[in-house]
């Protein structure tokens, strides 16, 4: 779910986190999506996906990956999709199974979930990026969106 309001991603892209293709940089890991997604045409492709350190604590944005990263690495076999199953056999999971996720920390946080969804986390990101100091091009690259009607239309919410 973190990784859903972090990046305002789709499950789908999320599902597309290779580990092969993550970079680790000071305050910051940067995913570059390699495979073909449902938003992907000729000569537009998602920019890479960063996860920064939040100021006021590093270690939710920095730490945690690493640590997940080490407590997965015995499970992981050949896969190198960042996210896999916690059951054995403990392979790749599906953007449906994401969505599934997420959609469990909604109901168990209180959350309506006939009302909410999984993909309700790339609004409410997005939105709230947009109440922020971050720009209108900087919520576009992150959404993946080639023009502000999108989002404005879709994903811009009251908060």
């Amino acid at each position: 779910m973190l990784l859903c309001l972090l990046t305002g991603q789709w499950c789908q892209t999320l599902s597309k986190l290779d580990i092969t293709l993550m970079q680790k940089l000071p305050g910051k890991y940067v995913f570059t999506i390699g495979k073909k997604l449902k938003t992907t045409r000729p000569g537009k492709h998602l920019e890479p996906i960063e996860l920064t350190a939040f100021e006021p604590d590093i270690n939710l944005c920095c730490h945690t990956p690493y640590q997940y990263l080490v407590k997965t690495e015995n499970l992981r076999g050949s896969t190198s999709q960042l996210l896999i199953s916690y059951v054995k056999p403990h392979k790749a999971v599906s953007n449906t199974t994401i969505g599934k996720w997420c959609k469990s920390v909604l109901k168990d946080a209180g959350i309506d979930v006939t009302e909410f969804t999984s993909h309700s986390g790339r609004s409410a990101a997005t939105s709230y990026a947009s109440h922020t100091s971050l720009t209108l091009q900087d919520i576009l690259k992150a959404g993946g969106w080639s023009n502000a009607q999108t989002f404005a239309k879709h994903y811009h919410k009251p908060i």
